[in-house]
Formats: structure tokens, C-alpha cells, sequence
């Protein structure tokens, strides 16, 4: 793992803020002291009431595997001996108190153990105004999920140093509405991972780093309208392969350097982005790289909207028809579409500089009379053109291009040549070569 820190600190309470609770306490006698404490993590937290941002508790839990349920309030933080020899495994829907439905800063978080149940922080069911935060710190998950759902543009959820230690593939961690995610170190082994936005909120922001994940669990990011805009951005990430991310809905912007992304493009006219606010476009990796195969039916064209610094396409037509690029915020320099069976490869080093290569446009063609019909391409004053007999039919002639059958331009924009077959003698079509020729057409 990558061992990022983007997580903010828990905070640390002075001893009179800390509550002890070990298998060999007691409930009834116990009084939470290190000497004496109590059995449950729930009696803990009632013996808590003053807790507030400025006053922190935290809830030293010994070893042992503790099933009782048990609801976290706000300002109060569960910390268990290791991640080892912790366990808590309560069988509750949701593992955070009605008491976070008052409004204001709230915190709560657990640290240091394994979960051996299904996590679920659901601010949603306790209708939470406020900025509700759920913190996971060095946490083993069980064979279990982790998730979160938010309820208010400020709801939050931090996870750093997790990991699956007995991976369930049927597993997905699922966040949504959060408004704010931060992920780091967490190792989903082959489970899934969800972040999914819909109108409760007008963005979720979703930072992950050193993110681990194998097949055959999926990645999915998932926004619903432009308005609900899903903000995610991978960094020192080690999910690189593109078939486990899926990116679906109009409003997913996700950015990764480390990140391939592949995927087939719907046959027609198609636009891509990857700042989560084009209706209408597909979603791509903003700053990594993106695999586009394409399978075209007729000829069509593709719109890239401004795309984030540093992205990447490598789009491969796999069919017999001609894909035009378009890009909005800038011109491109090279090659303006993808011919039969071609490619191109796509570099913005900014959103105002596109670099397309220039791959040689090529093809056959027939002439009548010594001369070709209009063969559309792109070319400048600087193109070189040439033309090479591959078919007899009739006497050959030298293949020439003439200056008044060459037009500059793209090819949408009505730029290209004629190839005549010339008599080096008099200048003159040879009328008689009916002849193929395979041209190529070089555009510096």
C-alpha cells in the first residue's frame, strides 16, 4: 500500500475523558476507571454526557470479541487494544445514535480493531442536520462491509488504514450522499466499492489514495443529474486495471495518473468528459488513461469536452467507418478523425492544448481517365502525399497530385486531393490508367 496520511487526527482526550471497557468487567460495580470497568461499550458511552468538540471521550475497549449492541454519540471515539485481539461484532442496522440529529459539528469514530459485523453509519435514518463525521482508523473488516450514508451537504465519512482480512466477493461498500469521502490505505481485496450521489446533495467529493482492490470486485462511481455532481479523485492508487471501474451517470468526474480505464463506446455520435457537468456525455478519467474501442455502424463523431490537464485517449476504431474528433475547448493539431481499422492517441497537457498524433491517413483508390475521384482528407500547405500503383488496368502513369485538385483543410471541413496518373513527358492525365493506387498522405 502506498501508507498516505489523509486522514485527520482523532482526537486524543486527557485520561479524565476516557472510559474503559474489558470482558472482565462489570456493568453493575464497574466505574469505567482502567481499574474498574465496565462490560459493555454501550454502558460506556451512557456514562458519557457532557461530550462536546472541546471535551472528546474516548473508549479504551481490552481484548476479547464484544457482540452487544451498541450505538456511537457524538464526540465519543471506540478504540480497542489491536486490531487483532479487538473484535466487535454488534447486530445493528446502524451503528451511530438518534443523538446526531441535533445540529452542529459531530464527530464519532472507531479505531484500532476488527469489525466482525456489517458496518453501516447511517446519518440518513437519524435525519442528521449537522456535519456528521464517521472516522475509521486501522480497522480489520471481517468478512463484512463498511459503509456509510449521509443526509446534509456536510456529512462525512474518513478511512484510513483498512482491510479486508477474510474477503467475501459478494461484499459491497457502498457510500452514499456522503458529502465528503476520504480514503486511504484501504484494501478492498475482491469485494466492490460504491460511491453513488443522487439529488439529496449538490456534490460529493471523494478522495482516494492507496487504494487496493483485485478482481472480482468492481469499483462503481455513479451520479445522477449534473447538479448532483460526484467529485472523485484516485492518487498513489493501486487499482490500475480498467476492468475493475465503472463510472456511470452524467454527473461522475473521476480523476487518476495511475488509473487505465477501458471501454466500449455505444455505436453513434458520442461526447466524453471528465469534469461531471456535460448532460448527455460519457464519463472518462480525467488525467489518466483512457482505452475507447470503438465499433462504429456509420460514420460519426466524437465531442471531447475540456478535459482535465494530463488526460489521455487511445481511441481504436474497429470497423470500416470514419470517427471525426471534435474537441470544444481547443483545436486540435494533427490528424482531425480515425479512418477504417485506425487509431489516434489524444494528449491535453492543459485544456487549452490539445496534441493529437499525426498518424499517416492512407487508403486504395481507383482511377477513371487518369484520374481519382476526391479522396477527403485532412491537409495543410505542408502535407505530402504519395501515391504507389497496386493494380494494372491500362497503360500506368506516373501518380502525381496536382496543386488545383489539393485543398487545405479537415476532412469534415472539406480538405483533400485527387491523384492523377501523369505522362512525365507532357504533364497530361493518361487517359488509358484505370489503374488502383494505395496513397498515403503524411501531414507534418
Amino acid at each position: 500500500m502506498g501508507d498516505v496520511s489523509i486522514f485527520p487526527a482523532i482526537p486524543q482526550p486527557s485520561t479524565a475523558q476516557t472510559r474503559f471497557v474489558d470482558k472482565n468487567g462489570s456493568d453493575t460495580t464497574g466505574n469505567g476507571s482502567s481499574a474498574y470497568p465496565y462490560s459493555t461499550i454501550q454502558k460506556a458511552l451512557d456514562s458519557i454526557t457532557d461530550a462536546a468538540s472541546a471535551k472528546p471521550y474516548r473508549i479504551v475497549v481490552g481484548v476479547g470479541t464484544f457482540t452487544e449492541a451498541f450505538l456511537l454519540k457524538p464526540w465519543t471515539f471506540v478504540v480497542g487494544a489491536s486490531r487483532k485481539t479487538t473484535v466487535l461484532s454488534p447486530a445493528q442496522a446502524n451503528w451511530i445514535s438518534a443523538d446526531f440529529s441535533a445540529s452542529g459539528s459531530q464527530d464519532t469514530g472507531i479505531a484500532n480493531c476488527t469489525i466482525g459485523a456489517t458496518f453501516l453509519a447511517d446519518f440518513n435514518a437519524v435525519a442528521s442536520p449537522g456535519a456528521g463525521r464517521l472516522f475509521l482508523s486501522d480497522v480489520y473488516l471481517d468478512g463484512v462491509s463498511a459503509s456509510c450514508k449521509g443526509n446534509s451537504t456536510t456529512n462525512a465519512f474518513f478511512g484510513q488504514n483498512v482491510s479486508q482480512i477474510n474477503s467475501t466477493a459478494a461484499l459491497t461498500h457502498t457510500f452514499t450522499d456522503v458529502a465528503v469521502l476520504i480514503i486511504a490505505d484501504w484494501n478492498c481485496r475482491s469485494n466492490s466499492f460504491t460511491i453513488t450521489s443522487t439529488s439529496l446533495l449538490a456534490q460529493t467529493i471523494a478522495r482516494i489514495g492507496a487504494f487496493f482492490m483485485n478482481s472480482p470486485g468492481v469499483f462503481t462511481v455513479s451520479g445522477g443529474t449534473v447538479t448532483t455532481a460526484i467529485q472523485s479523485v484516485f492518487f498513489d492508487a493501486g487499482m490500475t486495471s480498467d476492468g475493475n471501474l465503472v463510472i456511470t451517470g452524467q454527473a461522475s468526474a473521476v480523476v487518476g495518473t495511475g488509473i487505465v480505464f477501458q471501454q466500449t463506446v455505444p455505436d453513434g455520435n458520442q461526447a466524453f468528459t471528465n469534469q461531471g457537468n456535460q448532460a448527455g456525455a460519457l464519463p472518462v478519467i480525467g488525467a489518466g488513461l483512457n482505452l475507447l474501442l470503438c465499433n462504429p455502424t456509420t460514420d460519426v463523431t466524437y465531442t471531447f469536452h475540456t478535459p482535465t490537464n494530463g488526460s489521455r485517449y487511445i481511441i481504436k476504431n474497429q470497423s470500416t467507418k470514419y470517427i471525426t474528433i471534435s474537441p470544444t475547448s481547443a483545436m486540435p493539431g494533427g490528424m482531425t478523425y480515425i479512418g477504417p481499422f485506425g487509431y489516434a492517441e489524444i494528449f491535453c497537457p492543459s485544456n487549452a492544448n490539445w496534441s493529437i498524433s499525426n498518424f499517416p491517413q492512407g487508403g486504395s483508390v481507383d482511377l477513371a481517365g487518369g484520374v481519382s475521384a476526391f479522396i477527403p482528407a485532412d491537409v495543410t500547405a505542408q502535407t505530402v502525399i504519395v501515391a504507389t500503383l497496386k493494380t494494372f488496368n491500362g497503360a500506368a502513369g506516373v501518380p502525381y497530385c496536382k496543386g488545383a485538385d489539393r485543398t487545405v483543410g479537415t476532412r469534415a471541413g472539406g480538405g483533400g486531393f485527387k491523384v492523377h496518373a501523369i505522362d512525365l513527358a507532357t504533364g497530361a492525365d493518361v487517359a488509358t490508367d484505370n489503374g488502383t493506387y494505395d496513397w498515403i498522405c503524411l501531414r507534418p
